[in-house]
């Protein structure tokens, strides 16, 4: 007869099956496919599922969808290998997003740096000049240089007419101007701010 201690140290040895963690997904409304490609690496089903209980459905749900569009199967070893070593630099990863630290565009480029064993997703984004101008103060100098720019002036009126179609033009001579580091949400907001103001 086994003794309940040697019968942990078994199951903690045994890895867990594909159903655990399709029902501790279930919040995540991963798509079938997601879930499928995910369960192919045990590694990689474990590192979701870290991330899930450290960082929450949020980072987990994204870090499943990176995964999945960045992976292929020739990666799926250093992969499952990055994710099983160091979990916390993808939960981190996403909170960043979370945060309008970054953009979706930039996060996935420094997800598929963190594969090849990069240290920080911060680190990562200094050094590419990544991080995303979330502040009002530092943004609204140059949303105010747009709205005043000459070529600018049909949109501005066109936008006060209730054209709101125009404001994907502002926003995008703002992107321009910040070198694409500005939150394209935040200078939206800015922009029409600023000009019911006047």
């Amino acid at each position: 007869m086994l003794s309940d201690d040697v019968i942990a140290e078994i199951q903690a040895t045994v890895p867990a099956l594909p159903s655990f963690y399709r029902q501790q997904w279930q919040p995540l409304q991963l798509d079938s496919t997601v879930v499928n490609a995910l369960l192919a690496s045990q590694e990689i089903a474990k590192g979701i599922q870290y991330i899930f209980e450290k960082g929450g459905e949020n980072a987990a749900r994204r870090n499943a969808q990176w995964f999945v569009s960045s992976v292929g199967s020739d990666d799926s070893g250093s992969a499952a290998t990055a994710i099983q070593f160091l979990p916390e630099r993808f939960v981190e990863l996403a909170r960043m997003v979370d945060a309008s630290e970054l953009s979706s565009t930039a996060a996935k480029a420094i997800f598929s740096e963190l594969l090849t064993g990069a240290a920080s997703p911060r680190q990562v984004a200094e050094d590419k000049n990544l991080l995303q101008v979330s502040d009002d103060a530092a943004l609204l100098p140059i949303v105010d240089e747009v709205l005043a720019d000459a070529a600018s002036t049909k949109a501005v009126e066109d936008l006060k007419n209730g054209n709101d179609k125009v404001i994907g033009f502002l926003v995008g001579k703002v992107m321009k101007k910040s070198h694409g580091k500005a939150n394209p949400e935040l200078a939206q907001k800015l922009i029409r701010e600023r000009i019911i103001q006047n």
